[in-house]
């Protein structure tokens, strides 16, 4: 795997933080984002909301 993730430019990790889907730059190296849901339209829709 290591090798991988020296071939890229980027590498996004995703955990899972008080139940919450987040993630996060490997490389480059960013800050922690939460991953939000939204259905009220019908189809899923994915926003990330950076965690301060």
């Amino acid at each position: 795997m290591e090798e991988l993730v020296n071939l890229s430019d980027i590498y996004i990790k995703m955990e899972n933080v008080c139940n919450v889907p987040v993630i996060k730059g490997e490389k480059p190296k960013t800050q922690y984002y939460a991953m939000i849901v939204d259905v009220s339209e019908g189809f899923p829709r994915v926003e990330f909301e950076k965690i301060e």
